[in-house]
């Protein structure tokens, strides 16, 4: 089987839900608090990180992609897979001309973000296309699974930013401190980095204005969370 082909007993096998094969589509839940929820209870009871680091995670996320696993830097929360390519042109990507971004042949986005969390920089979307999931290497069909991106997130933050990972199981983080973490150490906007790509100092107003503006969300996202669907 092809890298990034999964074949209906593969995603029958693996609980992800059937894809319309002439949209590429799957059922990827359309309420955001929905998909918050999702995220929160598989970070929570399955990965084992206190709400409150959970939430700080997640509330970045949202800031990221809406929590949308198959949202593409550049695009809109309603059209998840649109933005310009190469050429400037808005257009309609498959996850097969996402995965191979490539400036050179002119195949996918012209910005590299991709995913539930915006992963950029060659490594990590190498990373996430080749995460294997419940023993199958998904490739392009991980983003139409929020289940598999966060369980790439959860591996990505053990193994490649362990302190950040402590940082956020400690029992006694705040949703803030949480939520400013992930943004000024994992997320790392450019907000936060000078001319020569460090890190600014907390206290400078350009990091303070993007935690100050990714604290509600976080909070939101814990009350959310902590609310039973009516």
């Amino acid at each position: 089987m092809p890298d990034g082909v999964v074949g209906p007993r593969t995603r029958a096998a693996l609980d992800l839900p059937d894809r319309d094969e002439h949209t590429a589509q799957t059922p990827i839940p359309a309420d955001v608090e929905t998909r918050i929820r999702q995220v929160m209870d598989m970070l929570v009871n399955v990965h084992g990180f206190p709400a409150n680091g959970a939430a700080g995670l997640v509330g970045n996320l949202q800031a990221e992609s809406g929590v949308l696993p198959n949202r593409i830097e550049g695009s809109s929360s309603s059209t998840p897979m649109r933005a310009r390519n190469f050429a400037g042109v808005v257009t309609d990507f498959t996850a097969e001309e996402v995965m191979n971004r490539n400036r050179a042949t002119g195949v996918g986005p012209q910005l590299p973000g991709v995913g539930l969390a915006q992963w950029t920089s060659t490594a990590r979307r190498t990373a996430l296309f080749q995460h294997v999931f419940k023993g199958t290497h998904l490739g392009a069909e991980i983003l139409f699974s929020i289940e598999a991106e966060v369980d790439f997130l959860a591996h990505e933050l053990r193994d490649k930013f362990p302190n950040i990972n402590q940082f956020l199981r400690d029992g006694g983080v705040s949703v803030d401190d949480a939520c400013d973490e992930v943004a000024y150490r994992f997320e790392v906007p450019g907000v936060v980095l000078d001319a020569n790509g460090h890190l600014l100092p907390r206290s400078n107003p350009r990091v303070e204005a993007l935690f100050n503006a990714r604290r509600p969300l976080a909070r939101t996202v814990l009350r959310v969370f902590q609310t039973v669907p009516a």
